[in-house]
C-alpha cells in the first residue's frame, strides 16, 4: 500500500489539481453575473488549498516555516475563503473582514506553534477544528436556498459541506481517542484513517468546483427558462408558454375553461401623450390589476404590447362570464396613479369557451375577434358566445330594415 498510496505524490497531485479547479473557477467567473463574485472567492479558495497541499507535499524539502506553519495556515484559510465564497453564492451580506480577521488569527495560531512537527496532533486539532467549524456554517446558509435554487445542485453541495463537517469530526475524535500517528520521518500523518482522509482532501478541490459549478449552471438554466417562460416587463406568463397552459387545460370535463382576451383602450394615446415609460408603468399597473383579480388555478400572459390573455376555469359559462365582468369593472376602478398624474384606464375583453374551439389557436383567435367587436360596440365591455350573437342578431335586424326605416 505504501508504493500505490505514497502521501507525498498524493498532496503533489492535489495540489496540481486544485490550481486548475482555481483557473476554472475564476475563468468561469463571468458566465452568469450574479454568481461572478462567489466563483472569484471560490477560486481564491481552491488556489489556498492547492498553496497548502503544495508544502505539505514538499515538507522536509523545503524550510519548515514554509512546509509547517505556512501550509496548516493556508489550508483553513482556504476553507474561511469558501465560506466567504458561499455567503455571496447564497446572496447574504459578504464579510470580506471577517474572513481577513479569521485568517489572521489562524496565521497568528501557527507563528506561536512554530516550525516545528513536535505539535503534530495540535496541529491536525486545529486545522480540523477550523475546517470543520466553517463547512457547518455553510450548512443553513445552503438550506436556506434550497427553494430559490436548482434542487439537485443545491442537495450535493449540502451534502458536501455535510460530509466535510463528518471527516472533520471523525479526525478530531480519533485524535482525542488515539493520538496521531506519523511516517517514519515524521512529516505525516499515518495510519489507514489518515491516508484515507489525506487522499480525501486531495480530491476536495474537484469536488468543490464540480459542485459549484454545477450549482451555477443550474441557476443560468432556471434564468434562461425565466427568461423563456415570463415576459420581462410585467411579470407575467410569455405568449408561447401560455398557449402550453392551456394545452394542457382543454378536454376537460365538467367545468368551463375559457380563453380571455384583453385589450387596454386608447393606449396608443397614453404612449402618444405621456411617453412610453409612462406607457410601461401603466401595462404594469395593469398586470398587477390581471394578476390579483384572477382566482388560484387561474393563468395570465402578456400577448404582445397592450395585449394580454388569460386562462380561467370556472363551474359555468355564466360565472366565466361573471369573472370577465368583474376584472373589467376593477381595471375601470382603478386608474393608474403616480405622483399628480392619474391615467383612467379601461379594456375590452373576448371571452372564448374551450367547447367552441378544436385548438389553442382557434380559441385565441375567437376570443381576439371578440374583442375587435368589444371595440366597436363602444370599448370597456365584455363580449363571450352571447353576447356576439345578440350583436350579430341586431345587425342582421338592422340590415334588414328598409331604407328609410334604416336612416331614421
Amino acid at each position: 500500500m505504501g508504493a500505490l498510496f505514497d502521501l507525498r505524490t498524493l498532496f503533489l497531485i492535489g495540489s496540481l489539481a486544485g490550481g486548475i479547479c482555481a483557473v476554472t473557477l475564476f475563468a468561469s467567473r463571468r458566465i452568469h453575473r450574479p454568481s461572478e463574485s462567489g466563483l472569484a472567492w471560490a477560486a481564491v479558495s481552491q488556489l489556498l488549498f492547492s498553496l497548502s497541499m503544495l508544502m505539505i507535499s514538499l515538507r522536509g524539502i523545503i524550510p519548515d516555516w514554509l512546509s509547517v506553519v505556512l501550509g496548516n495556515t493556508t489550508g483553513p484559510a482556504g476553507m474561511i475563503v469558501l465560506y466567504e465564497s458561499i455567503r455571496r453564492l447564497c446572496q447574504m451580506p459578504p464579510r470580506p473582514g471577517s474572513a481577513v480577521t479569521a485568517i489572521a488569527a489562524v496565521m497568528s495560531l501557527q507563528i506561536l506553534l512554530g516550525p516545528s512537527l513536535d505539535l503534530f496532533a495540535t496541529r491536525l486539532q486545529i486545522t480540523s477544528a477550523i475546517q470543520g467549524g466553517y463547512a457547518a456554517l455553510m450548512l443553513p446558509l445552503l438550506r436556506r436556498r434550497l427553494p430559490a435554487d436548482p434542487r439537485v445542485p443545491m442537495l450535493c453541495a449540502i451534502g458536501l459541506a455535510g460530509f466535510f463537517v463528518g471527516v472533520h469530526l471523525t479526525r478530531l475524535l480519533w485524535i482525542a481517542a488515539f493520538g496521531a500517528q506519523t511516517s517514519p520521518d515524521g512529516q505525516f500523518a499515518a495510519g489507514l484513517l489518515q491516508s484515507l482522509i489525506a487522499a480525501t482532501f486531495t480530491l476536495a478541490p474537484m469536488m468543490h468546483a464540480m459542485v459549484l459549478m454545477s450549482l451555477v449552471n443550474g441557476r443560468i438554466s432556471a434564468d434562461l427558462r425565466r427568461i423563456a417562460t415570463t415576459d420581462d416587463l410585467t411579470g407575467l406568463a410569455t405568449r408561447r408558454h401560455f398557449f402550453g397552459r392551456v394545452r394542457e387545460r382543454l378536454g376537460r370535463e365538467g367545468s368551463s375553461v375559457a380563453v380571455l382576451m384583453l385589450d387596454l383602450d386608447w393606449f396608443k394615446q397614453v404612449n402618444d401623450r405621456y411617453g412610453h415609460k409612462i406607457g410601461d408603468r401603466v401595462l404594469v399597473h395593469f398586470a398587477c390589476l390581471l394578476r390579483s383579480s384572477l382566482a388560484a388555478g387561474d393563468h395570465a400572459a402578456r400577448y404582445g404590447g397592450e395585449e394580454f390573455c388569460a386562462l380561467i376555469e370556472r363551474a359555468t359559462e355564466e360565472q366565466v362570464r361573471a369573472a370577465a365582468q368583474a376584472l373589467c369593472d376593477a381595471v375601470r376602478a382603478s386608474p393608474f396613479e403616480q405622483d399628480s398624474l392619474t391615467i383612467p384606464i379601461t379594456v375590452s375583453i373576448g371571452v372564448a369557451l374551450a367547447r367552441e374551439g378544436g385548438s389553442v389557436e382557434e380559441l385565441v383567435s375567437i376570443a381576439d375577434r371578440r374583442v375587435y367587436l368589444a371595440k366597436a360596440m363602444g370599448r370597456d365591455r365584455v363580449v363571450d358566445r352571447t353576447s356576439a350573437k345578440r350583436a350579430a342578431a341586431a345587425g342582421r335586424e338592422h340590415a334588414s330594415l328598409p331604407l328609410h326605416s334604416a336612416v331614421v
